[in-house]
């Protein structure tokens, strides 16, 4: 690290087990690795159990072991199976970063970030507002705060707005906040750690956590909004790769190197909506480690009118399409192993089909068994129980969102569909309340929670025949998860 040591943590998702011969195992990520952990490997996760930095880690090993462990220490960030946790205080000049803000016609929201970025500015940050065809004087609002403004007389969306406010930066740190958000204390200093970090913890762009801007208030939509924002991410620190639990971050506040930015040509200005998904996956093929930081944090004004957030929702499934043309196979509504579409594929046909289909789960969840030999029949049978479980309830939350107009068609006509719609709606909805605890009754939440995914799987919908693709509305199939060599690679 450069002047900053991380604390190194295990993913919240690794188990250890036992393999069937008594060999450590560890279980967890995403997507999901089976690691057998030879001596000393064993010892390296029970230190990154416990917790500490790297040297406190390497401690647990024997002397002569502790080269091999730095490399296992490496491959574990490398597939976000460890996670350096880094906070900074660093007062030091910020004349290495500029900061670049779209807006358009929002003064009063652009005036308060340009007050919250006071006491960065005063540690020599640069600051460009692209004033994006504004008719509020948002321009006006961006000159008295003494930043450097670009006015476009037309709107032409938000990618091309940073792309232009890009194009002015000479410095080799970029950061972008859109104007409606308000950063906490020390999210800049955090980030930048990241970006100082050196070796397997480096990375070339850092993303705070989009947090709510004030408390929720007696409107049901804040409440709502406050747990289940998509612009939220969550507590957990990640990479950010497709097909993962954070597979991307919005552009509304993110940190990066300003050569990557431009070694892959910016934003895409022919999109409107899902612009920072496309520049993440396209930096992601290039090879560039992005990472979710949580410990730091931006507030973003949440939409409060109905009207309004469901159009954003939809505004955001529009984008699936051109996705799919641009990234094929990255956007399903659900990630399904072959024979989890058959379990739950025969449980939809007919009653008798349930029978069978509960049959191959358990057929299926012996067969794990002969694959992966080296966890116990036990813990095989688990694992192979809760992806079709697991599988189940993303079949359930597609028939809800990304295949809600479809769903809705076949509920008409169809006892079952209704069934798996319920699912959706009123299974998946409770299990999500449970586990959030939002502060609305269970109705309420359902009936937020409803109109939020059919507004986004409209949007799916709309943007699917616009690009005249489909990929975006068919399962992903894949297959079960596999043994892992980390362990072998990194300590021979």
């Amino acid at each position: 690290m450069s002047g900053v040591e991380p604390y190194l943590r295990l993913d919240a998702t690794v188990r250890r087990l036992r393999g069937s011969d008594g060999t450590p195992l560890a279980l967890g990520g995403s997507p999901l690795r089976l690691l057998r952990l030879r001596p000393p490997a064993d010892a390296v996760i029970d230190a990154l159990a416990a917790g500490g930095n790297l040297d406190q880690v390497l401690a647990a090993v024997p002397p002569d072991r502790r080269r091999a462990a730095s490399r296992l220490v490496d491959t574990l960030l490398q597939r976000a199976l460890v996670h350096p946790v880094i906070t900074s205080d660093s007062t030091r000049s910020l004349a290495d970063v500029t900061i670049v803000i779209p807006v358009h016609d929002r003064a009063g929201p652009l005036r308060r970030l340009l007050l919250a970025l006071g006491p960065l500015r005063e540690r020599g940050i640069t600051v460009v507002v692209v004033d994006d065809g504004s008719a509020d004087g948002s321009g006006d609002v961006a000159r008295a705060g003494a930043a450097t403004v670009i006015r476009n007389e037309r709107a032409v969306g938000p990618a091309a707005a940073r792309n232009a406010g890009a194009a002015l930066v000479t410095t080799p740190l970029l950061a972008f906040l859109d104007s409606d958000v308000v950063p906490n204390d020390g999210w800049l200093d955090t980030c930048l750690a990241h970006l100082d970090a050196t070796g397997a913890a480096r990375a070339d762009l850092v993303a705070p956590r989009i947090i709510g801007l004030a408390n929720p208030g007696r409107s049901a939509i804040e409440r709502y909004e406050h747990v289940r924002s998509p612009l939220d991410l969550g507590t957990e620190p990640s990479l950010i790769a497709p097909l993962t639990k954070v597979a991307y971050v919005p552009a509304a506040a993110f940190v990066m190197r300003t050569d990557v930015f431009r070694s892959v040509g910016g934003f895409d200005a022919a999109l409107h909506v899902g612009e920072d998904v496309d520049l993440l996956w396209r930096l992601h093929s290039a090879g560039s480690v992005m990472r979710y930081e949580p410990l730091a944090e931006v507030a973003h004004d949440h939409r409060t009118a109905p009207a309004a957030l469901l159009r954003r929702r939809m505004q955001y499934g529009t984008s699936a399409g051109a996705l799919d043309r641009r990234h094929p196979g990255l956007v399903p509504p659900a990630v399904l192993s072959p024979w989890s579409v058959l379990v739950w594929g025969l449980a939809l046909l007919h009653p008798i089909g349930a029978v069978v289909g509960t049959g191959v789960a358990f057929v299926t969840a012996e067969r794990l068994t002969t694959r992966l030999p080296q966890l116990s029949r036990g813990d095989a049978r688990a694992l192979a129980l809760r992806g079709h479980l697991a599988a189940g309830e993303q079949i359930a939350n597609a028939a809800a969102r990304t295949w809600f107009p479809a769903t809705i068609v076949g509920a008409i006509f169809s006892r079952r569909c209704r069934l798996l719609l319920a699912a959706g709606i009123v299974g998946q909805g409770w299990r999500e309340h449970r586990r959030r605890r939002p502060a609305l009754r269970l109705p309420v939440f359902l009936a937020l929670r409803a109109g939020d995914d059919a507004a986004y799987g409209i949007g799916v919908w709309i943007g699917s025949v616009r690009t005249r693709t489909i990929g975006a509305l068919l399962p992903k199939i894949t297959n079960w998860p596999g043994r892992s060599k980390t362990d072998e690679d990194a300590m021979p």
